[in-house]
């Protein structure tokens, strides 16, 4: 769902209204078909289009849903870092959420980089999200009534870009969720991640949306980055692991467009290392039929 900052808001009260109104439509029906044959044209086209409506109402809610968190979102930022993102784009789907942020990025924020100050601008967003998760984390359990068991994030400075993700407990594997050459993705990235760390024990990887491919390893660390977590090193180790998964990434990334057949617009990284698991986000530019 895509919301603009001073964008449009939907009525919930009338979303309401509307849904106990077909619901007693619903009843109604069920009602009279008891004494009706079951093959009347009349009461199955009217049951067609109930089933539609009803289609049109679940698609409501989520709509709202999704606008209700990227409105939050956006204040939010705006309200800790002085300047919020200037579109939102909220996707749920495998009981993950996905957050996409555009144009986020405050006067400061471009001052400092055009000092080649990059690693203070992360160091303090770094800072500030920390403090921000529990009060995401609490919003979204209350929009959705799920927990979120996991919380990435990263930035794109130079397109001025962010990917927040939350994944839900109740997140299961998805083994039969099939795309177009999934196996061969996940062998490809078998081959891949070796040069940056171990190859990892298992592969996750979904399609959250038609432009949002969403891949999780599992079991990648190595005995000496353990050593150095335990060693306090941690914001270290992630920012080089991020550094050098990114620079591998760009190197190989007409390789995995020409394996999507769809160009790449930006990969989102980030790392679990309680979990020993990464997340990568793959933004896809669209087809021709896609809408944002």
């Amino acid at each position: 769902m895509y919301v603009r900052n001073g964008g449009f808001r939907i009525d919930a009260q009338f979303t309401l209204t509307y849904e106990k109104s077909l619901h007693k439509i619903c009843t109604s029906v069920l009602e009279i078909d008891r004494y009706k044959n079951p093959m009347d044209k009349t009461l199955k086209n009217l049951k067609q289009m109930i089933d539609f409506r009803k289609a049109s109402i679940m698609v409501n809610k989520n709509t709202l849903l999704h606008t209700k968190i990227a409105s939050y979102i956006g204040r939010t930022l705006r309200d800790h870092f002085g300047k919020g993102p200037e579109s939102v784009y909220v996707s749920l789907g495998h009981s993950i959420i996905t957050i996409y942020l555009k144009n986020f990025m405050t006067p400061m924020e471009r001052i400092l980089l055009d000092q080649q100050q990059e690693t203070t601008v992360l160091e303090m967003r770094s800072i500030l999200m920390e403090n921000l998760i529990p009060e995401i984390r609490a919003h979204i359990k209350v929009s959705t009534s799920m927990d979120i068991k996991e919380f990435y994030y990263d930035w794109n400075l130079e397109n001025r870009t962010g990917m927040l993700v939350g994944i839900f407990k109740e997140h299961e594997v998805q083994s039969n969720e099939a795309y177009s050459k999934k196996e061969l993705l996940h062998q490809k990235i078998m081959e891949f991640t070796h040069k940056v760390h171990r190859r990892p024990q298992e592969i996750e990887s979904f399609l959250i949306n038609s432009r949002t491919l969403i891949i999780i390893k599992k079991g990648v660390l190595i005995e000496l980055e353990r050593e150095l977590i335990k060693m306090g090193f941690k914001k270290v180790l992630l920012n080089a692991k991020k550094k050098i998964t990114k620079n591998v990434h760009d190197r190989s990334v007409t390789f995995f467009e020409n394996l999507l057949e769809r160009e790449i617009s930006e990969i989102f990284i980030d790392w679990n290392f309680e979990e020993d698991k990464d997340i990568a986000v793959l933004i896809l530019k669209p087809k021709l039929i896609d809408t944002q």
